[in-house]
């Protein structure tokens, strides 16, 4: 059996490599934050196609998502980067050592790319717990990319935890990374909402939940957004219950989307129902009338 083939059974585990939790470790296809809100979002055939059991469409990795890759491989210190004195990706040789450093599992960076992610780290590992007790780091109890696995609705659910802190006589609390390059109150709304973050972390949530029981009510989930660019200021982020009421209505539609795929084996795309368009806030304010010098 393959590193990527391997099987895990529901509960915490650590030490999984990010390749074999991205290929699916669970013995039926399972459902995670990121499939959750393709269900939602679109429909159970895209969440299909792009799932590595189903269609296996991978996406093409966007520089924000290789930057963040990074960092989170700089903030737990992995063995895994290798860094490249090559000026660009242009030339061939550049292009050669990337694809051979990508396909022994290697995560290739540039000497300037790794410089300025190193200074987002440190920004991290400074700032992230500034004024809290249950620091990510320098704890005991705080562990890195936690894989948990669990069933809901008879399906397995998955989700993979930047930090999980479990203070044995306290709180349960997650922590999750992210990059940003507007790190104001409206480009973290803005960021949140679209890319539906809110259902990571109800969803994050409802697996430690389920899987420490004994938490419930004494659980909490940390967004660190970090600036990329210089001053790289960092922000914690927390979401209050009204974000999670819907949130967790969301996670319970998708949950039992998945549960109905799985146990009929089908995955339809949405009904071809017209869909009828809102005037966005923003335009409702605008001055209707129309200037001519």
């Amino acid at each position: 059996m393959s590193e990527n083939t391997q099987t895990l059974g529901e509960g915490l585990h650590y030490d999984v490599p990010a390749s074999v939790y991205h290929a699916d470790p669970c013995e039926t296809p399972s459902l995670s934050s990121g499939c959750a809100r393709t269900l939602i979002a679109k429909s159970p055939a895209h969440a299909a196609l792009e799932h590595p059991k189903l269609g296996g469409e991978k996406r093409e990795a966007s520089e924000a998502m290789n930057t963040g890759t990074l960092i989170h491989a700089i903030l737990i210190g992995s063995d895994e980067i290798v860094v490249g004195t090559f000026n660009d990706f242009k030339t061939n040789a550049a292009k050669e050592w990337r694809d051979s450093s990508e396909a022994a599992g290697k995560i290739p960076v540039l000497e300037k790319k790794y410089a300025e992610a190193k200074k987002v780290a440190e920004s991290i590992r400074q700032r992230a717990a500034l004024g809290v007790s249950n620091s990510p780091f320098n704890s005991e109890n705080a562990k890195h990319e936690v894989t948990a696995i669990w069933k809901e609705k008879g399906c397995f659910c998955r989700a993979r935890y930047d930090v999980l802190n479990v203070d044995p006589n306290g709180y349960a609390d997650i922590w999750d990374w992210k990059t940003t390059t507007d790190i104001s109150d409206h480009g973290i709304q803005k960021k949140i909402s679209g890319l539906g973050y809110h259902i990571q972390a109800a969803f994050y949530l409802r697996g430690l939940e389920t899987l420490l029981p004994k938490y419930r009510g004494r659980t909490s989930f940390i967004f660190v957004f970090a600036e990329i660019n210089p001053p790289y200021a960092v922000r914690r982020v927390v979401l209050r219950p009204s974000y999670y009421q819907k949130a967790g209505a969301d996670v319970n539609q998708a949950i039992n989307l998945w549960a109905n795929c799985i146990e009929s084996g089908t995955f339809p795309m949405t009904a071809p129902d017209t869909l009828e368009i809102e005037l966005p806030a923003y335009m409702e304010d605008q001055d209707d009338e129309i200037t001519i010098d």
